[in-house]
């Protein structure tokens, strides 16, 4: 935990470094705070469509938690994900395992579900940004070349990688030739057991009783977190005159940014969203108290809400007794 947040400490400093602070909070109390809380609302509605459409997931499998518990437990995770990165799925799908009773492997099935559709959405919001923004995005990434050190390390390390698949193919082709022996063993079974629980979460996208709702929801999430950036713009008059494109160019690399393993993406969405910005001629000494007031108020809003979960969750379920399912 602390390595990664050291990590995403020290990003921050290299994208802050330079800056006259005493400059730098004079302007951050020069923001209109109200456009702030807009943002924040934007963010929570967001929030709590996710755990409607979370529900819409869990349905098939048998049994719908109830919706409390759900965006309970969407806050809490996202609160894990500042203790560790990632850690979120992990926790929302162990509190609704106790406190509705449901099998944890199925439930992990439809948060890795809701992920990969998530990054669908995000491909599909980032090639639409591509077409209409095309030379801006290629502008970034000149600007930026350290944004390609990963891939081509991946590049250069081919030899690796076909080592790997090779391995990878001679354990499926004996695990296949020597299935009946295997598949006898104790701890083979379980593993097996729960495979299937987690392909059973996988599965349950296909048996939603409203695809239309499910996709409505998908688009209410992705718009409400666009918006929810926009409007930031507004807060803050250095950066009002900056149009609904422009946002979105910058909302698309600091979504990228949030994907990097520190919590919540501290250093890399604020060096992303800044790199992003300089390109529209928005200088340092404006984004950068743009990318702390938006940031971090987004930060605040979910470890407080998330800490409220917390609290919240035993007490809403105190008298709560839900009929157990069966292990999947």
């Amino acid at each position: 935990m602390l390595v990664f947040l050291s990590i995403g400490l020290f990003l921050f400093w290299l994208a802050m470094r330079g800056q006259d602070f005493s400059q730098l909070w004079q302007q951050i109390t020069q923001f209109n705070y109200w456009w702030i809380a807009l943002s924040l609302l934007m963010n929570f509605l967001s929030h709590f469509s996710r755990a409607v459409r979370w529900n819409m997931l869990i349905e098939p499998l048998g049994h719908k938690p109830r919706l409390v518990n759900t965006t309970l437990a969407v806050l809490v995770g996202y609160l894990a994900n500042y203790a560790l990165p990632r850690m979120g799925e992990v926790s929302r799908c162990a509190i609704l395992s106790r406190y509705e009773k449901q099998a944890f492997t199925p439930l992990f099935g439809t948060v890795f579900t809701e992920r990969v559709i998530d990054t669908l959405a995000l491909l599909v919001i980032t090639a639409g940004t591509l077409l209409f923004q095309f030379s801006d995005i290629v502008r970034f990434f000149e600007s930026n070349p350290e944004s390609f050190q990963s891939l081509n390390r991946l590049l250069h390390s081919t030899p690796i990688l076909l080592g790997v698949l090779l391995v990878l193919a001679l354990f499926v082709v004996l695990v296949y030739k020597y299935w009946d022996k295997i598949s006898k063993i104790g701890l083979m079974q379980k593993v097996i057991g729960l495979a299937i629980g987690f392909v059973e979460g996988l599965k349950s996208v296909l048996k939603l009783k409203s695809k239309m709702a499910f996709l409505a929801h998908t688009l209410f999430i992705w718009s409400m977190y666009y918006l929810s950036f926009y409007v930031c713009f507004f807060a803050f008059a250095p950066t009002s005159h900056l149009g609904a494109s422009v946002a979105l160019t910058a909302f698309i690399m600091a979504t990228f940014g949030m994907v990097a393993p520190v919590q919540g993406g501290i250093g890399v969405w604020h060096s992303m969203v800044m790199a992003t910005l300089l390109l529209y001629g928005v200088d340092k000494t404006v984004s950068a108290p743009w990318t702390i007031v938006v940031h971090g108020s987004m930060t605040l809003l979910l470890i407080v809400l998330g800490f409220v979960a917390l609290v919240l969750l035993p007490l809403v379920n105190k008298n709560f007794k839900p009929q157990a399912t069966v292990e999947q």
